[in-house]
């Protein structure tokens, strides 16, 4: 059995994302080497059904984004509803700056965002961030996407999601 294969047992038998550290610790190899059998290895599965996500020090099993649209026709069946345009602007605005407060948010969308946050919270697509941007207040609620982001819109990683946003979504 391979790292990469102990890797995905490891977040298939987790119900929730589990933190680099601890997969590293498990598989008793060090972080750096961990993220790295993941980034040689995710070249060489890009048909697989199954990646791995990483988002900050977290790592998830997800399905590929090539399969979207079969993963979005599923959800569709299921009854989930598509999001508003000002959940989808916030999603947007969160995903390129986090983590970030709601006043900065607010202050770029030029309105409220209270309402929009909680459905996105509620959702679980925004979560509340662990880090605080240089010159932050550390008293201040900073957000920033979750992994059901990244599910939602077929994404591996927020630099993907960068990257389109560079190039005109």
């Amino acid at each position: 059995m391979t790292h990469y294969q102990s890797v995905i047992a490891l977040l298939f038998a987790s119900s929730n994302p589990l933190e680099v550290a601890k997969v590293a610790e498990l598989l008793q190899i060090s972080e750096q080497d961990l993220l790295t059998i993941i980034e040689d290895l995710e070249t060489q599965s890009a048909d697989a059904a199954l990646i791995i996500q990483h988002n900050g020090d977290v790592l998830q099993l997800a399905t590929n984004p090539r399969y979207g649209k079969l993963v979005k026709q599923v959800a569709a069946l299921e009854g989930v509803q598509e999001l508003t345009k000002a959940a989808k602007e916030t999603l947007a605005v969160i995903a390129y700056k986090q983590p970030i407060d709601r006043g900065e948010l607010e202050a770029i969308r030029g309105l409220d965002c209270r309402r929009t946050l909680h459905t996105l919270m509620q959702k679980g697509l925004v979560q509340q961030s662990r880090a605080i941007p240089p010159g932050g207040d550390p008293r201040a609620f900073y957000y920033e996407v979750s992994f059901k982001f990244l599910e939602y819109f077929g994404l591996k990683n927020v630099e993907a999601f960068r990257s389109k946003f560079a190039a005109g979504f």
